[in-house]
């Protein structure tokens, strides 16, 4: 099938679509310097989009169960109510979200676009859009916030006082200072006491959805092993 520079084609339900790009994936091209841990530059195409939402979907709520190639690109178990039931929802993935409706994709096939930018206006209020572009600036902002409350009470390990303080800084600063989702409560609530700002109190919050998150994995992990051993399981 024939491409050019700013389309391509693919197929989807058994029939060749043209998928067209906002910008031209150029040899040698980047997107700005965004220095998000493990992607330097911002996305310029779809496939960026992707491997960036697949470095944030933890912290956004996300667990992905399939990726394809198809309509619609994403299947994903969304967390974000409730960090110990999930609802089970399809992505599609956009450089651009108004390229959704320029492949005249259905709009009941997907609940959620996930694009770089959000240029779609009139996108119906069936379609969640979350553009990643607000999301990595609402992280660095609340990143900031966090960096602050640190410089101004310091914290060290029981391990860093033998070998000299060491000022910790950063998300996994306070992943190591703020271990459970109930230590995070504690903080959030001596963080409003406190009047401090909106951001950092939401930095908190994302710690907790974390830990909420990680703590429900571990309790089915345990009933799961626990059946298992009792042989009520196969």
């Amino acid at each position: 099938m024939a491409q050019t520079r700013d389309l391509y084609w693919r197929l989807l339900n058994g029939r060749w679509v043209r998928k067209f790009l906002t910008v031209p994936a150029t040899k040698g091209e980047v997107g700005r310097k965004i220095d998000f841990p493990g992607l330097t530059y911002a996305p310029i195409n779809e496939q960026g989009v992707v491997l960036l939402f697949g470095k944030l979907c933890d912290e956004l709520g996300f667990s992905v169960e399939a990726i394809r190639q198809g309509f619609p690109d994403a299947e994903v178990i969304d967390y974000r109510a409730n960090a110990s039931r999930g609802v089970r929802k399809n992505i599609e993935f956009e450089f651009s979200s108004s390229n959704f409706r320029a492949q005249k994709h259905p709009v009941k096939g997907a609940q959620i676009i996930v694009c770089w930018e959000h240029d779609w206006k009139d996108c119906p209020k069936e379609l969640e859009v979350i553009e990643l572009r607000g999301e990595i600036n609402k992280l660095k902002g609340e990143e900031r916030d966090a960096q602050r409350e640190i410089e101004r009470k310091p914290r060290t390990s029981k391990l860093e006082s033998q070998t000299g303080p060491k000022r910790l800084s950063g998300w996994e600063a306070h992943k190591r200072i703020l271990t459970s989702s109930e230590a995070v409560a504690k903080r959030i609530a001596e963080a409003k006491a406190r009047g401090v700002s909106g951001k950092y109190v939401r930095f908190l919050e994302r710690l907790k959805r974390y830990w909420e998150i990680r703590e429900s994995h571990k309790v089915a992990k345990e009933a799961y092993t626990g059946w298992k051993s009792k042989g009520e399981i196969a």
